[in-house]
């Protein structure tokens, strides 16, 4: 039987449980991008003076990422834009077979949500000369 005290202390912990994402991107799709062996997630972020390339080290959160441009590390949350240019953001961008890039809100495990709410399956896939994250409607 559980005192006051034990009690009163599992509720605490129940009350203030951080809120964890549901299904995390698999890993096995971060990592540099261009190579045939293993396509990943492209993606762009801001590193202080202007846009660049770079790639996924660590998913954060369904919106927030840690990426790498192969100088700097940037912690940042994706943002409604193609080349961001503020601090902190970062865009991946999606492509349908003959439709303009759509740019990502959030992502997990197998889907990716764009600004407007439309959800889609996701791939990555690799032409060997860039990465690319090849998108297909519900």
């Amino acid at each position: 039987m559980r005192t006051y005290a034990e009690t009163d202390r599992v509720d605490l912990e129940r009350q203030y449980k951080e809120k964890q994402m549901g299904r995390p991107v698999n890993s096995r799709n971060f990592g540099a991008t261009g190579t045939d062996a293993a396509p990943t997630i492209p993606c762009r972020f801001y590193d202080g003076s202007s846009s660049v390339e770079g790639y996924i080290v660590a998913q954060k959160g369904t919106n927030k990422f840690k990426v790498y441009d192969g100088s700097t590390y940037v912690t940042g949350f994706l943002v409604d834009e193609i080349a961001p240019n503020g601090a902190n953001e970062i865009s991946i961008v999606g492509l349908i077979n003959g439709s303009d890039p759509i740019t990502i809100k959030k992502m997990t495990n197998r889907i990716a949500t764009d600004w407007n709410g439309t959800r889609y399956k996701w791939e990555a896939q690799d032409d060997s000369s860039e990465s690319l994250l090849i998108l297909t409607p519900f």
